[in-house]
């Protein structure tokens, strides 16, 4: 996760909406947890977090952003 973040903010497009810092961090694990305990326990950890990952960060991109980083 710190990986995607920081090629995130190098790759992505500057926005000052854009937030790769330990508040967006911590906004992700605490998703990740949520969805953790109401979906699936069969759910992989990884799975989860990339489920949290998107819905976290992709509904603040511009549209040329959002393929970018699920690339990433």
């Amino acid at each position: 996760m710190v990986t995607l973040y920081r090629y995130a903010s190098e790759l992505l497009r500057k926005q000052y909406y854009y937030d790769w810092g330990l508040r967006s961090f911590k906004s992700v694990l605490s998703m990740t947890g949520y969805l953790k305990r109401i979906t699936i326990k069969e759910d992989s950890e990884e799975i989860v977090l990339v489920k949290a990952l998107r819905d976290m960060n992709i509904p603040k991109f511009i549209s040329d952003d959002v393929h970018l980083f699920i690339n990433l």
